[in-house]
């Protein structure tokens, strides 16, 4: 019995220690050791309110757990730690179990210092980090059939920038059903956390960690995305999310499988509210995004694959503009202020990876009222453009070779252009075809890029196109762009900012049927029709034109060695094009010259007509056909063709009837003299062949008056009287044909210098050789100026008859001109002619003395003549006297020469006599007088009006003579 007391007694002792030891001693030295635990370990202060243990039931509550910081504030409290172990089952099971783990109000406060350290560094060593991580031995089994975290509390404070951040979460709730480490075997889960700044999170599911595998539920609803951004990057980046809310929902399963750790999502969605994002500093958000959402995404890690059911946005705002340095804002907007050096090595490698790309499938894309407003800082004016009401929607795209992606565009541009895309690409081999349909975009709003090249104001003007563009990059090929449709600008309006008034403007320029192959340099175009086009021409006083005015002095380009090219590349360099027809309906022109003496101004409308056949191609021929009024008056007409390729080309130029008193300012400035009246036709030929201009003319001008004249000291000095009373014919009418030639090759050629050049010579020629005019009057080049007679003879020849009939003629065609004759007689050729006669004359004067000498009747020389035998008695007297020498007179008397066989006495004393008499100068006198006499009066008998003949004073021997025996006739006006 006493053995069984004792016994007894022993047991009730152990039973009585166990019980002291489990719930007193036991929890006593946990309160005490705890805290002392913690500051050798770690230098903190913990602390334990109090503890309970059942030693039966294996009940274990902790209360008022506590770790602190290193500055006494509270790094972790635990509430209440209960924890039940099943004990006989694991012993049984061989596996350590618990009924239940709970863990009630948890606290945690995270803290990070302003050198980037956190308040929990030094309790995770790094040593023993990495020999855990380096450990690799199976999972201790353990089973908790209820593990509970309640009403758990995180608080976040980061000091590591200027201002410091905190951030709550709470309540933060954990239920975890059967949490086990045995393999194969799963957990329920569900976890909860609420933020203080918004957003909640909620995890069901179930979980296996060996192998690890987890399936379940995550939906987070309400983040305030800028607070949360704030929280974990500060200031890292220069923008600033002013607003954002989202809802991201998803099933999941997450396992490690052979292959690697898969994740699979189905039926996410991701939802983002009032996204509000701008510039550091900034309160204007720059990206505004109401709603977008992505909805129905299927997501599979290892096979790479993404599917979504539905992407939208709707009334999204972006704000950008073009920095002057060539940057985009959003440069700097989303560049981190910590980026390093290392990141462009970083991108340099992962480009040089080679992996399988992810496959994406998107059902529908749906994009509603987005607005875009886009300002270019680059010009001296900032351009702004804004792209509202966008509206995309596309469906069934992914980035699969070969799948056909449908799409449709359409925005609104600057509130009043509209733009409308649809079509389908494919991604790979990149193709697509597109129907593009463009309106009413206000040229203006481009100002600023059309002053980087011109000095023109844009009043008006709407851009219009409906095209059909086709894109396609084959395999290791450039791209190939075509281009089919329409284009047109409508009421286009352009002002000269000198000038202020209008340049250049049209109604309606149309491209009709475009087919453009950029890859192949191909253009066509079937039809350019411009309706109503209007040009402002101005010559100022100083010459310069308004052109001058808008056009900008670009400096020369910088030339670039040329490269070697093969012959290939050559051949793809060359364009092609071919412009079908170009229409012209309506055209007006103002032109103004005020470099003039007398401002001219003159304004063409009506203009219409045709140029076909534009073309690059080696046989093309282009045929040009305008008609139009100038100054409503006088037809217009310009027709021709042009071969470019054969370097000719042929153009005539047709005006009709204008009134030349319109032109009055360039005779001033040509002439100095005004014109009254008067009418003129015009014909021009233009024929350019191997670079050769040759110009051919018809021109007639009816009815010319000239008026007074206006000081000009820089007109030609022409007698324009004259020139005009030569050309114009009986009914008053001009005619001239001028040919002009000229090479394009030389440096100074003008047409229009070469044309007054041309008239300046032409009416040169005619004042100064106004016969050469007449001549070609009567169709003969015989020089009528002169009329011939033989040696001392004042008759007619027939030849010279018949150039003075022709002569008459054309001076009766030409009633303002009258003719001067200046008679002229010779020495050296006439007066040989006239020595007989005067050698007579001496004889009868020797007779004449010899009856007067002893007559108190004086006779007169007049009634004196000479029968035969006395001519020769008196010829043989004188010749005796004159030279003894040569003759003499016979023993009977007779006249005879020393040396007979020197010829005929008679002849030769008439010979000898004749010669030895000098010119006389009244008989020679009288000669040119007859001679002039007798040019008069046939004149006259052929019709030549007696008022219009003049007899100038006779001259002897000329000294402008050229050897000729002629009579000079001259031509004035009356």
């Amino acid at each position: 019995m006493l053995t069984k007391k004792i016994v007894f007694l022993g047991l009730a002792a152990l039973v009585l220690l166990y019980t002291l030891l489990g719930f007193v001693i036991l929890p006593a030295v946990l309160i005490d050791q705890v805290p002392k635990i913690f500051q050798e370990n770690f230098g903190r202060n913990a602390q334990v309110k109090e503890i309970k243990f059942n030693p039966y039931s294996l009940e274990l509550e902790i209360l008022g757990f506590e770790i602190h910081n290193h500055d006494k504030s509270v790094f972790v409290r635990l509430e209440r730690v209960y924890t039940n172990v099943a004990l006989w089952e694991s012993i049984i099971d061989g596996i350590f179990k618990m009924d239940q783990l709970l863990i009630e109000q948890p606290t945690f406060l995270i803290q990070r210092d302003k050198k980037g350290n956190f308040n929990f560094t030094d309790l995770i060593g790094d040593e023993q980090v990495e020999e855990e991580a380096s450990e690799e031995s199976d999972l201790f089994p353990i089973i908790i059939s209820e593990l509970v975290v309640s009403e758990g509390k995180l608080t976040w404070e980061d000091s590591s920038h200027a201002q410091v951040e905190t951030e709550v979460m709470y309540p933060i709730n954990l239920n975890v059903d059967n949490f086990t480490t045995i393999v194969n075997s799963h957990s329920q889960l569900g976890f909860s956390v609420i933020l203080d700044s918004g957003g909640e999170l909620d995890w069901q599911g179930k979980f296996a960690l060996v192998p690890f595998d987890t399936k379940g539920h995550i939906k987070l609803d309400k983040l305030n995305i800028p607070r949360i951004l704030r929280v974990l990057f500060h200031d890292e980046f220069n923008f600033k999310l002013h607003q954002g809310s989202e809802l991201v929902e998803t099933d999941y399963h997450l396992y490690d499988s052979p292959q690697g750790m898969q994740i699979l999502l189905n039926n996410a969605h991701i939802n983002i509210h009032d996204f509000q994002l701008g510039e550091k500093g900034s309160n204007e958000p720059l990206i505004v995004i109401p709603d977008f959402s992505i909805s129905g995404m299927a997501l599979d890690l290892l096979k790479k694959n993404v599917e979504i059911a539905r992407i939208s946005a709707k009334d999204a705002r972006f704000t950008a503009w073009l920095n002057a340095d060539g940057s985009i804002n959003y440069q700097a907007l989303f560049a981190s202020d910590n980026a390093t050096s290392d990141e462009p090595a970083q991108q340099e490698q992962s480009a040089n990876e080679v992996d399988d790309p992810w496959q994406v499938k998107v059902q529908q894309l749906s994009l509603e009222n987005l607005a875009f407003n886009f300002t270019d800082n680059i010009p001296v004016k900032p351009v702004h453009l804004d792209l509202t009401s966008l509206n995309l929607d596309a469906t069934d795209l992914s980035n699969k070779a070969g799948a056909v992606l449908p799409f449709k565009l359409g925005l609104a541009f600057n509130k009043g252009g509209q733009l409308h895309v649809e079509g389908q690409a494919v991604l790979e081999p990149f193709s697509s075809q597109i129907q593009v349909d463009i309106s009413d975009i206000a040229i203006k709003d481009f100002q600023p890029y059309i002053d980087q090249f011109i000095r023109l104001d844009v009043i008006s003007g709407l851009f219009n196109v409906n095209i059909q563009v086709s894109i396609n990059q084959p395999e290791d090929q450039p791209v190939a762009i075509s281009l089919l449709g329409d284009s047109s600008i409508t009421d286009f309006v352009t002002r000269d900012r000198v000038t202020k008034k209008d340049f250049l403007k049209w109604k309606q320029l149309s491209l009709i049927n475009m087919d453009m192959d950029l890859s192949a340099n191909s253009f066509k175009i079937d039809t350019i029709k411009i309706e109503h086009p209007y040009a402002r021409v101005l010559i100022r006083k100083d010459k310069s034109m308004n052109f001058d005015d808008v056009l900008l002095d670009t400096p020369p380009a910088e030339k670039e060695p040329e490269q070697p090219k093969s012959a290939a590349n050559e051949e793809a360099a060359k364009p092609y094009f071919k412009i079908g027809l170009i229409d012209i309906v309506g055209g007006e022109s103002d032109f103004s010259d005020l470099s003039l003496i007398l401002p001219f101004s003159a304004h063409i409308n009506q203009l219409k007509g045709t140029v076909k056949g534009i073309s690059s191609e080696q046989k093309a021929i282009t045929n040009v056909a305008l008609k139009g009024l100038l100054h409503d008056l006088t037809p217009v007409t310009i027709g021709g063709i042009l071969d470019p390729h054969r370097k000719s080309s042929e153009f005539n130029l047709e005006i009709r009837s204008m009134p030349l008193a319109l032109m009055s300012p360039y005779m001033v400035e040509f002439a100095g003299r005004k014109i009254e009246k008067g009418n003129m036709t015009l014909g021009l030929t233009y024929a350019l062949k191997d670079r050769q201009l040759l110009v051919t003319n018809s021109l007639l001008i009816d009815q010319l008056v000239l008026g007074e004249e206006v000081e000009n000291p820089d007109a030609v000095s022409l007698p324009l009287d004259l020139a005009i009373a030569l050309l114009e014919d009986v009914d008053g009418k001009i005619t001239l044909n001028v040919p002009i030639s000229g090479s394009l090759d030389n440096p100074d050629f003008s047409v229009a210098g070469i044309i007054v050049d041309a008239l300046v010579n032409v009416i040169t020629k005619i004042v100064t050789s106004p016969f050469s005019a007449i001549a070609s009057l009567i169709g003969d080049d015989a020089d009528v100026s002169k009329i011939e007679f033989a040696a001392g003879k004042e008759v007619l020849t027939e030849a010279e008859q018949s150039k003075l009939t022709a002569l008459s003629e054309a001076l009766v065609s030409r009633p303002a001109l009258i003719l001067d004759i200046e008679g002229t007689a010779f020495s050296k050729q006439d007066w040989p002619e006239l020595q007989l006669e005067a050698l007579a004359l001496q004889l009868q004067q020797i007779k004449l003395a010899e009856l007067n000498q002893d007559n108190e009747d004086k006779v007169l020389l007049e009634n004196i003549t000479l029968s035969d035998e006395e001519y020769q008695s008196l010829l043989a007297d004188l010749f005796i006297e004159k030279f003894p020498e040569i003759g003499e007179r016979s023993f009977l008397g007779t006249p005879q020469l020393i040396d007979e066989e020197a010829g005929d006495f008679y002849e030769v004393a008439e010979q000898r006599l004749a010669v030895i008499i000098p010119p006389n100068r009244q008989r020679l006198q009288k000669l040119a007088k007859l001679r002039a006499k007798a040019i008069a009066k046939y004149l006259v008998e052929n019709g030549l009006e007696i008022e219009r003949v003049f007899l100038h004073d006779v001259d002897i021997d000329p000294q402008e003579a050229d050897g000729t025996i002629a009579s000079v006739l001259t031509l004035s006006v009356k």
